[in-house]
């Protein structure tokens, strides 16, 4: 069936931009459950076209295993036919790529071929989530910060030591991000700052915030953009939350909350330095509650359960603080208009519109619920063991997330069913590999 131009002005102002720049190619593209950017590039000329129609593309991307593979899950498999379905390009996140003028990227959203939202469409899912607090009077407002290792070409660290805020032993790293930094604002991405982190060759770009589905979108433009910078300068980049064994790579999400019509911080209430207010207390109270629950969809991979270990700046219990990187959730810029909530449980090869959506969600049901917040973490909450420990491996984390009723009501039995499906599969390969430290542990006895 034919489906319907959403927005005929965005849809204007997009053509006016492709023929002012003399793009000749669109990438339409929407995230897998990985956050991979899937789709098709078409010819500029088409692009009015495919915006009113859309373009047919398998369902299968949006329940392929993390390396693209395809197994059969009950959303699709052999029996259903891997059906079509129909991504709609999104024509007011049209915008061209600096570092190719000629090529523009536009994200699209995936529906039926009857046109109703794909229950696995990520995007969709934030707007989802988001859409839950504007019901209780509050507009989301975002940012992500996304740590990533830079690599030689052959997978070592670009830079070897830590340079944890290094400005000087940093500066070889520099024109990687300097491009990485300059192609997002290109892109219409606002970046607060870059610099280097613990780890070997670990880097760290923060964006500013704003709205909830603009912000899961440009965390997926930065990991575009990162690859990209890096793959031009000669370097790989990798979001893999621990490739060195050692400090492990993060997607921190920063929370706050605005009236329908204003930019009033609605966190921003009372003293500085706390307690927060009771909207800011009631939110991190939802997050608290679910926060284990919710892991399976945040730390997607068995190497991001490295991130569970004591003393990687990862919280791995179910707490919070005012500012300790040890907690699991902080409460900063209290009593300031940057008031604001941080998690800082996502891994790093998440999908940022999962890890969106999956805070905003928490927090709203706590709103909805009314729940009470916990006394914050004082000192060291690695060794609190009175702290209830998040899930330590993605097995246990997706057997809490299967059989979460909150998790099941926020995202749908179909998604929650999918990523189980996929998760227990990647946990069930792993069981399976031999690994170099079995071999050579145990090839050569007697």
């Amino acid at each position: 069936m034919t489906l319907p131009i959403s927005d005929p002005e965005a849809t204007a102002e997009a053509q006016e931009l492709l023929e002012r720049t003399g793009v000749d190619t669109v990438e339409c593209g929407f995230p897998d459950l990985w956050g991979r950017l899937c789709g098709k590039r078409i010819p500029a000329a088409r692009f009015r076209d495919v915006a009113a129609h859309g373009y047919t593309v398998a369902e299968a991307p949006l329940a392929w295993m993390i390396d693209g593979s395809i197994v059969p899950v009950g959303f699709t498999n052999a029996d259903t036919g891997f059906p079509n379905m129909v991504a709609m390009p999104d024509p007011a996140t049209l915008r061209v790529l600096p570092w190719d003028p000629a090529t523009a990227f536009c994200f699209a959203d995936t529906r039926s071929p009857a046109g109703e939202p794909m229950a696995l469409d990520t995007r969709g899912q934030v707007r989802r989530a988001a859409g839950r607090l504007e019901a209780l009077g509050m507009c989301p407002w975002v940012a992500v910060e996304l740590e990533f290792h830079l690599c030689t070409d052959d997978w070592q660290p670009f830079l070897r030591g830590t340079h944890s805020y290094s400005i000087s032993r940093s500066e070889p790293a520099e024109p990687v991000l300097r491009d990485i930094r300059r192609w997002l604002e290109d892109l219409g991405v606002a970046v607060e700052s870059s610099q280097a982190e613990y780890g070997e060759g670990q880097f760290e770009v923060n964006l500013l915030p704003t709205a909830a589905a603009d912000a899961a979108d440009h965390g997926l433009l930065l990991r575009r953009v990162v690859r990209e910078a890096a793959r031009r300068h000669g370097l790989r980049a990798t979001f893999m939350p621990s490739p060195f064994g050692t400090v492990c790579s993060g997607l921190h999400v920063h929370q706050s909350m605005r009236p329908p019509a204003g930019e009033e911080n609605l966190f921003a209430a009372g003293p500085p330095g706390g307690p927060p207010p009771e909207p800011m207390a009631r939110y991190m109270g939802g997050m608290l509650e679910h926060l284990a629950e919710i892991t399976a969809l945040v730390s997607p991979t068995i190497n991001a359960y490295k991130r569970a270990a004591d003393y990687t700046f990862a919280g791995n219990r179910v707490s919070w603080s005012y500012d300790n990187r040890t907690a699991a959730v902080r409460a900063l810029g209290l009593g300031t208009p940057a008031a604001r909530v941080e998690v800082r449980t996502p891994s790093s090869d998440v999908n940022p519109c999962l890890a969106v959506a999956a805070c905003l969600h928490a927090g709203a049901d706590g709103l909805e619920q009314a729940a009470a917040l916990p006394d914050p973490v004082a000192g060291n909450a690695y060794a609190d063991d009175a702290l209830p420990p998040l899930p330590a491996s993605l097995d246990r984390a997706i057997d809490g997330f299967a059989r979460s009723a909150f998790c099941r009501a926020a995202f749908g039995d179909l998604l929650v069913d999918t990523v189980t499906e996929l998760g227990r599969q990647e946990v069930a390969r792993f069981a399976a590999h031999v690994t170099d430290w079995e071999l050579d542990r145990y090839r050569d006895l007697d």
